[in-house]
């Protein structure tokens, strides 16, 4: 379920979890859908019983270091992304997602709108200050000393 709190597997801070994905067939996926919400709460983004829209920008760097390490199945890797719910700039979170073999760990952070503009415009110097250290870390991950940041299509309108 969802937003579980207590869920997964501890590891320090963080909580590891499995991230199993299934193909169904056209024909299964609504019986299947139907008993789970039986057992199931909505997300909180959610905006009907159809759930919500999302729009996603992952973040690389010149080497295609994300992309590369997930074709290849490199056992432990990590990419960010800045995530929009409902086409809003309402609730805008920058996040990790990191793996551990089968075991997955997503963390987030909340920015303004403001802090997306600057990090689309490649001004990250900001978030070297930040008390939050998920942010930090992408600063120094995609600090230009590191490795410049490329991302591709925003899902908010730049400006």
């Amino acid at each position: 379920m969802k937003g579980r709190k207590g869920t997964g597997i501890p590891n320090g801070n963080k909580r590891l979890r499995h991230g199993l994905k299934y193909y169904l067939r056209l024909n299964d996926y609504e019986p299947l859908r139907q008993k789970l919400r039986l057992v199931t709460e909505l997300d909180p983004y959610s905006v009907d019983e159809e759930g919500y829209h999302i729009r996603s920008l992952y973040f690389d760097d010149l080497h295609d270091t994300a992309l590369h390490e997930k074709n290849y199945g490199v056992f432990k890797r990590r990419k960010y992304r800045i995530r929009i719910y409902n086409k809003s700039d309402a609730a805008i979170k920058l996040e990790r997602k990191s793996k551990f073999g089968g075991y997955i760990c997503k963390e987030a952070a909340s920015i303004t709108r403001a802090d997306y503009e600057s990090i689309l415009a490649g001004q990250v110097d900001f978030l070297q200050e930040t008390p939050n250290s998920l942010l930090r870390d992408f600063y120094y991950r995609f600090s230009e000393r590191e490795s410049p940041l490329r991302c591709d299509s925003p899902p908010l309108g730049a400006g």
